[in-house]
C-alpha cells in the first residue's frame, strides 16, 4: 500500500497536476495551497511524505519546514523540496535542514517524480 503524500503548492494547476500523477499511481494524495494550510495537514494528517515548494507567499517552504521539524509529531516526515529555482544556496539549506531531496519542477517527468518519490520512501536519499 502507498503512503500519504501531502503536496504543499501554492498553484493549483500544479497542485491539480501532481495529485492526479500520484492518485493515477496509487497513492493517496493530501493538498494544501498554502504553507499554514500545510502544516496543519501535516500535523493532523502524519503523510508518509511531503512534497514541498519553496517559493510561496507568506509563509514560503523553507518556513514551513523549521514549523514541521520543531513538532515532534511531524519532525520525521520525509520532505522533498520542489522548486522552479535551482540556487546552489537553496539546495545546500534544503540539506542542512534535513530534506532528503530537491528537485527542479522543470527538469523532471510526471513519471519521473513517482519513481523518485517511491525510492524516497524506500529508504533512498538524494541530497549527499
Amino acid at each position: 500500500m502507498n503512503p500519504k503524500v501531502l503536496i504543499i503548492e501554492d498553484s493549483n494547476i500544479m497542485s491539480r497536476l501532481w495529485e492526479m500523477t500520484f492518485e493515477n499511481e496509487g497513492f493517496k494524495v493530501l493538498v494544501a495551497n498554502s504553507g499554514k494550510d500545510g502544516i496543519q495537514v501535516a500535523k493532523k494528517e502524519h503523510p508518509g511524505l511531503i512534497l514541498l515548494d519553496l517559493m510561496m507567499p507568506e509563509l514560503d517552504g523553507f518556513g514551513v519546514f523549521e514549523s514541521i521539524l520543531a513538532d515532534e509529531d511531524t519532525a520525521k516526515i520525509p520532505v522533498v523540496f520542489f522548486s522552479n529555482f535551482s540556487k546552489a544556496e537553496d539546495r545546500e539549506k534544503a540539506k542542512r535542514m534535513g530534506a532528503v531531496d530537491f528537485i527542479i519542477k522543470s527538469n523532471i517527468l510526471p513519471d519521473q517524480l513517482v519513481e523518485r518519490i517511491k525510492e524516497i520512501l524506500a529508504g533512498k536519499s538524494f541530497l549527499k
